[in-house]
């Protein structure tokens, strides 16, 4: 298991949670390896925020539209679902289509119990769909693993 998804882990249980569900671009390439394209904004062709749904015991999945599918391909993540968010041939409906796939990683998990979240890029509609029994701020429990760098990350602050 890669160090940050275990420190991922740990902040998790030091917030008091079972699960917790990272929807920030920073957070989620911390916890998962998925660095989402990030250029020009969040993708007009996703249903929602990029979501990596990681356990206290280490388990890690991530739900992605399929513009991030080459992507998501370098995370450690597993289960990964890619979502149809973007079709060149027939209008899609990527809120359903992303709504299926967290409703799919949510029962592929057992997501349940106290689920950490990131308030300032959990979405209203990802609460709903989720229907946790208590969700607990993640932010400083993540902030304080990350501030000390693993050596992957000293190697590639060099570079």
């Amino acid at each position: 298991m890669d160090e940050r998804l275990q420190r991922t882990a740990a902040a998790t249980k030091t917030a008091g949670a079972d699960w917790a569900i990272l929807t920030s671009f920073d957070s989620v390439c911390y916890g998962t390896g998925h660095v989402a394209p990030i250029e020009a904004g969040a993708s007009p062709f996703a249903g929602g925020p990029t979501a990596a749904f990681i356990g206290a015991d280490g388990t890690c999945g991530l739900v992605a539209a399929n513009v991030d599918a080459t992507v998501a391909k370098t995370s450690w993540a597993d289960p990964i679902f890619i979502y149809e968010g973007f079709a060149f041939d027939r209008p899609v409906d990527v809120v359903a289509n992303y709504e299926q796939a967290v409703r799919t990683m949510q029962m592929r998990l057992a997501l349940g119990g106290a689920v950490a979240v990131e308030p300032a890029t959990f979405t209203d509609r990802l609460a709903e769909l989720i229907k946790s029994v208590r969700t607990v701020d993640l932010t400083e429990p993540l902030r304080r693993v990350r501030a000390t760098k693993t050596d992957h990350e000293r190697v590639l602050m060099k570079r």
